[in-house]
């Protein structure tokens, strides 16, 4: 457990180094995928993490989107095949809405990056015949045919990002879209300055206790 976090932790800090988010943007939105997350969970050695920013106008959202493998599995045979923007809550399997990645033939190993910008023009409206031909208005109750529309479903914790593989055709890693406000720090990463929740900052005496070697007030030195 300790590996996964570690290795999430990692592909995130390398997403928000030295990243800068105008007030102006909408988000960031962060998904941090897993197999777990999956319907039904997959075992997977593969994880990944995406950032999704919306422009002022809402007329342009960017994303940078990082799927590597734990190194000690880095040989396993993964091939990546596919990438969307899904609707559907977590734990519930949804219809394409973004495509990501297009089709990659014979696939690709990890670790993948990719970095593009959408539009309104890449909103999928048809019903996808892999999700029982459903739409995100069949889903939601509310159709997405818009980036203003789609960020309103990612804030109500609606879309979900998932990678597929040749193994895993349904499915590899997925996760669902959050909402990190301006300001705040990225999942997994400590604030700088701060410590750390119950560690006692080095050079500084717990509340309560008394130094080595001084005289608590009102206490009469051994004789």
């Amino acid at each position: 457990m300790m590996m996964r976090k570690k290795a999430i932790s990692i592909l995130l800090a390398g997403l928000f180094s030295g990243a800068v988010y105008s007030q102006q943007e909408q988000g960031p939105f962060v998904a941090n995928l897993t197999g777990q997350d999956e319907v039904p969970p997959v075992e997977s050695t593969v994880r990944g993490v995406g950032i999704f920013t919306l422009n002022q106008e809402s007329t342009q959202l960017t994303y940078h989107l990082i799927v590597n493998q734990l190194q000690q599995a880095a040989e396993d045979g993964t091939r990546l095949t596919q990438a969307h923007l899904r609707c559907g809550q977590q734990g519930v399997a949804g219809p394409i809405v973004v495509d990501l990645l297009g089709a990659v033939r014979g696939g690709v190993a990890p670790p993948l990056e990719v970095r593009a910008v959408l539009s309104d023009a890449n909103i999928i409206q048809e019903p996808d015949p892999n999700a029982d031909n459903q739409t995100c208005a069949d889903v939601l109750g509310t159709p997405i045919t818009t980036l203003a529309e789609l960020v309103q479903a990612i804030e109500a914790g609606n879309v979900y990002v998932n990678v597929h593989s040749e193994q895993n055709p349904t499915g590899e890693i997925r996760g669902q879209l959050t909402s990190i406000t301006a300001g705040a720090q990225p999942p997994g990463e400590q604030p700088p300055g701060q410590q750390p929740s119950g560690e006692q900052p080095s050079g500084e005496q717990p509340s309560g206790e008394q130094p080595a070697g001084e005289q608590a007030p009102g206490e009469q030195p051994a004789q």
